[in-house]
């Protein structure tokens, strides 16, 4: 049914009544095949599975005032019906923030927060037929937050998603091209919003490191700095005082990460060529670059999920950088659906 939103020519979904329901139907009905709904519809029933079980009237237009500033209308929230009951809603909250924390995290998840959401992976069936093809989807992701007491719900719509992995397969599912678009907003918004990163002690522990300054220290000084925050060294000369290093200050690196550490002047910068480390796992990825003195700094999503590969680096195979540089890789879970 439209939703009443204050935009004009909203379209209502297309349903199979009860008397057109058969067992056919049914069947396709049950995992979404023939029922079409508006991105606002959508949105809004979800908004509803999740906030108490209330189904809200949206709206675009918050107050309308006039050329003196004086509101001539303000928009209330507007409660059309319950369509399930609260303790329904606060089983589905859980339900959903388990599909983005399970296995260690999907492709939504943000370290600190508590997420939850649900892809989908629809067939473009209509043009499929039309054009004779039979690899046009639409790939979409709702994420909410937090999760235990939702203040934002965000709905991402891949059309036609052309994306293809590291062995040149197409990538459509929702959880692969919406999810991490989910993850890149929230990450931003929810501060915004009030919201910060609770860690528990596991995610503290994995935290990166604020690389400090050493430049004009001595050698002894420099490393006793870096031991105590868990880093890392490499050092090229042999003078005893820092004169330069790689990564330099503030930059943000792993535990157990390394600082290239120059001791005398006028020394020609080492440099190391960047490998591919696209389709690797987290594990695999860390070991390669460690072993040519490159420090791996994973992005926000999958990270910890046991099937997540890499799948974006953020300098090309071959690149010459110097050594201690780092690298940023981001992570997806290449079997979800």
């Amino acid at each position: 049914e439209p939703t009443g939103i204050d935009l004009p020519g909203e379209a209502a979904g297309l349903y199979y009544t009860e008397e057109q329901m058969g067992i056919v139907e049914l069947a396709s009905s049950s995992f979404g095949q023939s029922n079409t709904v508006t991105p606002i519809q959508m949105i809004t029933a979800y908004a509803a599975t999740i906030n108490g079980g209330y189904l809200l009237q949206p709206y675009v237009v918050s107050k309308v005032v006039d050329n003196n500033g004086n509101i001539i209308e303000t928009k209330e929230r507007t409660v059309r019906r319950q369509v399930i009951s609260e303790e329904t809603s606060a089983q589905m909250r859980q339900v959903l923030e388990s599909v983005v924390n399970n296995n260690g995290g999907s492709n939504a998840y943000i370290k600190g927060y508590r997420i939850g959401g649900k892809s989908g992976t629809s067939q473009k069936l209509k043009k499929n037929t039309e054009l004779g093809v039979d690899n046009l989807y639409v790939g979409s992701y709702v994420g909410f937050a937090p999760a235990d007491d939702p203040e934002i719900i965000m709905l991402c719509m891949v059309d036609e998603p052309q994306g293809r992995d590291h062995n040149g397969a197409q990538v459509y599912y929702g959880s692969l091209v919406a999810a991490p678009v989910i993850s890149a907003v929230f990450k931003e918004a929810l501060p915004y919003l009030g919201y910060y990163p609770e860690y528990t002690e596991e995610e503290l522990a994995a935290l990166d490191v604020t690389v400090p300054s050493v430049e004009g220290q001595t050698l002894e000084a420099a490393t006793k700095t870096l031991d105590n925050l868990e880093l890392r060294y490499y050092t090229i000369g042999n003078g005893d005082t820092v004169v330069s290093q790689v990564p330099s200050r503030s930059s943000s690196i792993p535990r157990n990460g390394k600082v290239v550490l120059y001791t005398e002047e006028n020394l020609d910068t080492e440099y190391v060529a960047v490998p591919d480390v696209l389709g690797r796992t987290v594990s695999e990825v860390n070991e390669l670059l460690t072993s040519v003195n490159i420090n791996f700094k994973a992005g926000d999503g999958a990270t910890e999920h046991a099937g997540a590969v890499a799948y974006q680096q953020n300098y090309l195979e071959g690149t010459l950088v110097p050594v201690g540089t780092v690298v940023e890789v981001s992570f997806r879970v290449k079997d979800e659906g």
